[in-house]
């Protein structure tokens, strides 16, 4: 059983990291073709969501240990998924500017979370083949920046559709998955253990 389970945590790897690079890609298109701000500007809202990032690290060390990874996994991608359509609807409905970069930061906040937690789940499961299955990992997480950035890069920097739509998808795939794959083989792993 561990191998379906293993590639589903490699699949959710992808795809919450599809997110990232769509942020990553899409951002200074959407902030400087459409909103006008300044590459100044685009620094600092970088530097803002990053900041977020860094603190939602610490609060998931703090948790890690105190709460089943497998939990703290639902709740990133639940979080991702949430703020992540959220976005999509902010595009989609013209919010302002400044509502859309609070629910960037809320979907991307959701990134240390699931990534930390879906690798520790892998590994738990991978001990003798840990160089391999740690290298597959980290090959899955950095070829979705390869993936989506010519996808974001679609609308230029006349709308952030594209970037709005890779990122809610993402999300809504990587809930999928776990909820499907993942979860089960979580059950049966902790039993098989306790046994």
């Amino acid at each position: 059983c561990a191998r379906p389970y293993f590639a589903s945590l490699c699949a959710i790897q992808f795809f919450v990291f599809c997110s990232l690079f769509a942020y990553i890609s899409g951002m200074p298109f959407m902030l400087q073709g459409i909103y006008n701000f300044t590459p100044q500007d685009v620094s600092l809202v970088f530097a803002f969501v990053g900041i977020g990032m860094m603190i939602a690290g610490k609060i998931t060390n703090i948790l890690t240990g105190r709460i089943p990874d497998s939990k703290l996994l639902l709740i990133g991608l639940c979080q991702g998924l949430i703020f992540g359509i959220l976005f999509l609807v902010g595009i989609v409905l013209d919010f302002s500017i400044y509502v859309l970069i609070i629910l960037l930061l809320l979907t991307q906040t959701a990134l240390p979370l699931t990534a930390s937690t879906s690798f520790s789940l892998a590994m738990q499961t991978q001990k003798k083949v840990a160089g391999s299955a740690s290298a597959l990992l980290g090959f899955f997480s950095t070829i979705s920046g390869g993936f989506v950035a010519p996808i974001v890069g679609i609308g230029g920097g006349t709308t952030a559709l594209p970037t709005a739509l890779v990122i809610a998808v993402a999300e809504v795939l990587a809930l999928i998955i776990f909820l499907t794959i993942t979860r089960k083989y979580v059950k049966t792993i902790a039993s098989n253990t306790k046994g």
